[in-house]
């Protein structure tokens, strides 16, 4: 629920921020065979190069808290969303291309999916009025 949707909106601002001028941001969500699923997002920005995409790879592996990932220069809104989700199970993954762009992937368990929609569920149940 909530945690996706942070990393999502962390994910959105970089691409806002980073693409070009007037360009679009395409979002698009696929199920995963395991019945998790990945949410991509891909922007018209300048790209990455190979060496920096290798970085923030490596980075993204890592086991490290966003503040440590951080002082690598991986910055704090991808670093945040690789935060948000690690603690619901899921990952990220990036993919980039000079003057072509950049795709961010969340890939989110069905697990995390399960526990969104029963905590929705929780909730619109408490707000229902009660029956005489």
């Amino acid at each position: 629920g909530r945690m996706m949707v942070g990393a999502l909106s962390h994910i959105i601002a970089n691409s806002i921020k980073y693409g070009r001028k007037d360009s679009t941001i395409h979002i698009c969500a696929r199920v995963q065979k395991d019945d998790g699923i990945v949410i991509a997002v891909r922007d018209r920005s300048e790209g990455l190069s190979p060496t920096r995409l290798v970085a923030i790879r490596e980075a993204l592996k890592a086991e490290a808290t966003y503040f440590q990932m951080n002082g690598d220069g991986i910055g704090l809104g991808l670093s945040m969303a690789k935060e948000l989700m690690q603690r619901q199970g899921g990952r990220i993954t990036i993919d980039s291309m000079p003057a072509q762009g950049t795709i961010v992937c969340l890939h989110v368990p069905q697990e995390a999916l399960r526990e969104s929609a029963d905590t929705l569920l929780a909730s619109h149940v408490q707000s229902l009025p009660a029956h005489p």
